[in-house]
């Protein structure tokens, strides 16, 4: 289903806009996987920017796990200009409001596709942090 609706809206005239936090399974995005790696790099997220009036170029920020998200330029008309929207706030005003703080037990969930030594060595240093500041 989403892949036809995402061919549609890449055959409008319309800016697609997509955003991918997931570390693993199915790449979904319009730009294809093996062009995102050889213009990226190595990334564990990423954004894609695929404006209407230029059909063969996609705008990607990659993104490291131990990365804040970005802020991204979301395109309006062309005489509109961008709007500047910080990923990381959005994300983490909806991570403290939302179920997630009280339902996900970072400590002993074990997420999936499993982190790496460098990724787990990062994470158990971010929870130690949350940890201490949440007992001062």
């Amino acid at each position: 289903m989403y892949l036809r609706k995402q061919r549609e809206l890449l055959k409008s005239k319309v800016h697609l806009v997509e955003i991918d936090l997931l570390r693993g399974g199915e790449h979904t995005t319009a730009v294809p996987r093996d062009r995102l790696v050889a213009k990226a790099g190595p990334f564990d997220y990423h954004v894609c920017v695929h404006h209407f009036d230029n059909l063969e170029d996609y705008f990607v920020y990659a993104i490291q796990l131990s990365e804040p998200l970005p802020t991204v330029n979301i395109p309006l008309l062309p005489e509109d200009g961008v709007v500047p929207v910080d990923l990381q706030a959005v994300f983490t005003r909806s991570y403290d409001t939302g179920p997630y703080r009280r339902e996900i037990d970072y400590l002993h969930d074990r997420p999936e596709p499993p982190l790496g030594p460098k990724q787990a060595r990062w994470a158990k240093q971010c929870l130690t942090k949350d940890r201490v500041g949440r007992k001062s």
